[in-house]
């Protein structure tokens, strides 16, 4: 049994993407409990605040189990637009978790769809927000000696090589299921250190799909 707690927001709840990695799990004939602390839009740091909405979901997840993986995934421009305030927010979180002994993985996300009002919004080109993602999140798992899931990077090269497949919702930056799949693919991997090779599909992924992002998470 692999116990693993998702901490984020949205990006990781849409399309239950920990359930996705369970199934995964389940047809490689391995077994996996994911626990959430998960709530729309939120930044790490607002999990930190006690007596507030954030911190008792914290207070009533956090402790339920031993984890063996953390994942942390923090609001989906933070680590772009204002690098020192994610740090500042990992660091307040890992010293809610003083003494665990889990492995950490950050959930190192995407940037908004590309000329789009959404991106137009933040100020930044897609190549811009996307490095700065990468970056912020790439230190962190330096700095903390953690496992990073490369998701945004899996993105561009999916667009790259699969511009038929979609990979966001209409909102053009929460994740579409073939998102959400191409990153469970990066997950299994990430913790496994295998590809992931079974027949599982989630409904909004046809099989020529599947095996597409599939393809692309092998080169990550």
């Amino acid at each position: 049994m692999t116990n693993i707690l998702f901490i984020g927001n949205s990006f990781t709840y849409y399309n239950d993407l920990p359930a996705m990695l369970q199934a995964m799990f389940a047809e490689t004939g391995r077994e996996l409990c994911p626990g959430r602390i998960l709530k729309g839009g939120s930044y790490l740091s607002q999990y930190t605040v006690p007596d507030s909405e954030h911190g008792r979901i914290f207070a009533e997840n956090y402790p339920a189990a031993d984890w063996d993986y953390i994942v942390l995934q923090d609001q989906s421009f933070q680590p772009a637009g204002n690098p020192e305030a994610f740090f500042a927010s990992v660091d307040k979180i890992l010293s809610c978790m003083e003494g665990h002994h889990a492995k950490l993985i950050f959930y190192s996300t995407w940037a908004y769809r590309d000329n789009t009002e959404k991106l137009s919004g933040t100020g930044m080109s897609y190549m811009q927000m996307l490095e700065g993602l990468t970056a912020s999140y790439k230190k962190a798992a330096e700095d903390h000696g953690a496992l990073r899931v490369r998701a945004g990077e899996a993105f561009l090269r999916s667009m790259e090589t699969c511009p038929a497949i979609d990979l966001y919702m209409p909102d053009d930056f929460h994740p579409s299921p073939c998102g959400s799949y191409l990153a469970a693919c990066l997950f299994f991997k990430t913790i496994t250190g295998e590809d992931f090779t079974g027949s599982f599909l989630p409904e909004g992924v046809t099989a020529e799909q599947g095996d597409a992002l599939r393809r692309t998470a092998r080169e990550f």
